[in-house]
């Protein structure tokens, strides 16, 4: 069963987790903001999130990931009291919201600090039941960006145009990323692809590839389901017909299913991009490993692209 019992995982987490900090406020954590004049106190609770805290701060900020590894998955992460206290006595915290964080969003509705809190989600406009892997898009990284610098500003007024500068390059790396996807849509724009799990659907959508998976499995992997023989199905026959151009697989959620699938894809001359939902060790910023993603799509497009027409024209 792919994800068998996840959804529950995820509540006795978030109950755990809030009654870890619970339990600190009873103590009397505090937070000051303004309790130095050293680097501010950044927490986010991932670390797509925190490399882009650390670049828009620099050296004037602190920044602490409590997921930082591609070994643990978010959804289901269980905080350490040690994790929870970090929220707590943070000078900015950054979440993903909609529900990839519930265990540290359901933490910050009930801290009594006074750290300014943001929300890729809210920043973003994202409401629940969206696709949360909000790192993947565009609009949602420039908007996080941007609070983070009036977060930073509001902490260091006397340092907002070093803020407003980093801010600044940062956007120009974003500018460039947008000027690749822009390419590879005009080569490649409308293109189909199947995922195992649609985690890099903002990815693909700024770089105007179609999502082919088929609707049935893509639904039931949302909702953390089991797909129906029908759905599976489906997937095989998309695959073993070569109707899309490649499979992309999310590795942190490897099971027999999406295994055979991503063998069905090698057998079938599918090129497969593995990808991750957190920052591998080998890339520093979010936009490096993005940049990666984008060379390891472009290679998929330039062997797969012409098989998948072929096959929509047959």
């Amino acid at each position: 069963m792919i994800r068998m019992n996840r959804m529950v995982i995820r509540v006795l987490a978030t109950v755990a987790a809030v009654s870890l900090f619970l339990g600190l406020a009873a103590c009397g954590t505090t937070n000051e903001a303004s309790r130095h004049d050293g680097p501010i106190t950044v927490v986010a609770s991932v670390n797509q999130w925190g490399t882009l805290a650390r670049q828009v701060g620099g050296p004037d900020v602190h920044v602490t990931s409590i997921v930082d590894s591609i070994a643990v998955d978010a959804h289901d992460f269980e905080p350490k009291t040690s994790d929870v206290a970090r929220l707590e006595k943070a000078d900015v915290t950054l979440t993903n919201g909609i529900g990839y964080d519930a265990w540290a969003t359901k933490n910050l509705e009930h801290s009594s600090s006074d750290a300014i809190d943001i929300s890729a989600a809210e920043a973003a406009g994202a409401k629940e039941g969206d696709n949360p892997h909000l790192w993947f898009s565009s609009n949602a990284r420039k908007k996080v960006a941007r609070e983070l610098e009036s977060a930073f500003v509001k902490q260091r007024p006397d340092k907002a145009k070093t803020f407003s500068a980093r801010l600044e390059a940062w956007m120009e790396t974003e500018r460039s990323l947008e000027q690749r996807f822009r390419q590879i849509s005009s080569e490649h724009g409308g293109v189909s692809y199947a995922a195992t799990e649609a985690v890099v659907y903002y990815l693909l959508k700024d770089m105007g590839l179609t999502d082919g998976t088929p609707v049935g499995f893509a639904r039931a992997v949302a909702s953390d389901g089991e797909p129906a023989p029908a759905d599976l199905k489906a997937f095989r026959n998309v695959l073993a017909e070569g109707k899309v151009a490649m499979l992309v697989n999310n590795e942190q959620e490897a099971d027999a299913t999406t295994k055979a699938l991503v063998k069905l894809a090698g057998q079938s001359g599918v090129p497969v991009v593995n990808v991750t939902e957190q920052i591998p060790p080998d890339r520093r910023t979010l936009n490096d490993w993005i940049g990666m993603l984008a060379d390891h799509v472009e290679r998929a497009m330039a062997t797969g692209a012409g098989k998948e027409s072929k096959a929509h024209n047959t």
